[in-house]
């Protein structure tokens, strides 16, 4: 008896059926035909597992290559932004140290010339009153 409990003379009995009704040159055909079908299912399966490796090689090589630009780009935009950052709170400093310098400069050039100018005015008028009181002195002296 075999495996699916159908015995050998009963697969052979079938077997020669089938051989007069179909005759040996179409089973010939026949199993050409189912043969070369196989042989195409299995070229068939072996290309596409070569397109599928194929696909994820490119798929890897674009994951990579999209990881490298995002990442250069990325730190491009970071550098630009930081360089601008930089340039714009130099130029604040800059302007801002400017313009203190400027201002405590110009506070002292006032201030220093306000001094002289008080001083010598101050002498000035010191020395004209000065002069003045001895001939207003001799003026009350002859008077008197």
């Amino acid at each position: 008896m075999g495996a699916s409990g159908i015995s050998i003379w009963q697969l052979l009995i079938v077997l020669l059926i089938v051989v007069l009704v179909f005759g040996t040159k179409r089973l010939k055909s026949l199993g050409g035909d189912l043969g070369g079908a196989i042989k195409s299912f299995r070229k068939g399966m072996t290309e596409a597992e070569k397109a599928e490796t194929e696909l994820s090689s490119i798929g890897e090589e674009i994951s990579t290559s999209t990881e490298e630009e995002i990442s250069t780009s990325t730190e491009e935009e970071i550098s630009t932004s930081t360089e601008e950052e930089i340039s714009t709170s130099t130029e604040e400093e800059i302007s801002t140290s400017a313009e203190e310098k400027i201002s405590t400069s110009a506070e002292e050039k006032i201030s220093t010339s306000t001094e002289e100018e008080i001083s010598t005015s101050a002498e000035e008028k010191i020395s004209t009153s000065a002069e003045e009181e001895p001939s207003s002195n001799d003026e009350d002296n002859q008077h008197h």
